[in-house]
């Protein structure tokens, strides 16, 4: 476990103990998908939130007895929107926060639309995104402090259906045949830390997947299992994978 993992263990379990003893609400800053894993396999009934039922990006709650959710003011939105028709990316939208010194870890998703986008936020960091934000990528913006309530989230469709046939659902044939990888590359990739079925980090290139299951790779993409189709007459698996 690396020197920066045990700090975050640290301060999770202090929380936790802070939030029981004292009675209050405490929050975490946001988590990527590897330290939400690390993080649940060491602290027992974790509560994590991100705006959203299929955020990537999450905070830690931490609830006194009287509270059920989050307050309204943990997490914000901030709509930026574009001035005039260039069209941005999610990169060019990181950017900008980052470069009016927002520091990642108090970033959730960035859910980018037509137009403009929405990046959730730690609450007390919203103004702060909001007043200094004039410019993303090559394009003028202006900001809005909105609430959860206020987000536009899609069904996230597959971009490309992919059909395969596989002898099991092994973790590293799916992904070797989702992302077009080598079953070698594929197998480095989970040993390294960088696949995620359900937003969990999977560590074993024969874990078994089943129908519905999500993979996600680090820096690639995603891929779904969206439905699974009998058998060829060879006796393999006939899987309908879903690309995003």
């Amino acid at each position: 476990m690396e020197k920066d993992e045990k700090i975050l263990l640290s301060s999770l379990a202090d929380k936790k103990k802070r939030s029981f003893e004292k009675n209050i609400p405490l929050y975490s800053a946001f988590l990527d998908l590897h330290l939400q894993s690390l993080s649940i396999s060491q602290i027992p009934d974790l509560y994590l939130f991100g705006g959203y039922p299929d955020a990537e990006r999450k905070i830690a709650v931490f609830l006194p007895d009287y509270m059920e959710e989050p307050d309204e003011n943990a997490l914000k939105v901030v709509r930026v929107s574009v001035c005039g028709k260039e069209i941005l990316s999610h990169r060019d939208y990181l950017g900008a926060a980052l470069g009016v010194g927002i520091k990642r870890d108090q970033l959730g998703d960035i859910i980018v639309e037509k137009g403009h986008a929405d990046i959730i936020i730690k609450g007390d960091m919203a103004d702060f995104l909001c007043d200094n934000l004039v410019k993303a990528g090559r394009a003028n913006v202006s900001c809005e402090v909105l609430s959860l309530s206020a987000l536009e989230i899609k069904e996230n469709e597959p971009s490309k259906i992919k059909a395969v046939s596989v002898s099991s659902l092994r973790l590293d044939k799916i992904v070797a045949d989702g992302f077009n990888l080598s079953r070698t590359d594929a197998s480095a990739f989970i040993l390294s830390g960088k696949v995620f079925v359900n937003q969990r980090e999977v560590l074993k290139p024969d874990f078994k997947l089943n129908e519905k299951d999500k993979i996600t790779l680090r820096g690639k993409g995603k891929i779904e299992i969206i439905g699974l189709n009998g058998y060829s007459k060879k006796g393999k698996i006939r899987v309908e994978l879903g690309i995003f």
